[in-house]
């Protein structure tokens, strides 16, 4: 069984893609993403919450 080569553009892409991936998962995690998303029906009114309003 042959070791893949793995050059170091395909090991620092890997890397940025990772940081991207635990970045976007700490974010939602930290505006309430997943909150949004429970079994409960929501007023029509709710959804501006998510907003911002002028």
């Amino acid at each position: 069984m042959e070791a893949l080569e793995v050059t170091p553009q395909e090991t620092m892409l890997n890397l940025i893609g990772g940081f991207w991936i635990a970045r976007s998962i700490y974010l939602a995690a930290k505006l309430g993403i997943a909150d949004a998303f429970d079994a409960q029906p929501k007023p029509i009114a709710q959804p501006r919450k998510y907003f911002r309003s002028r």
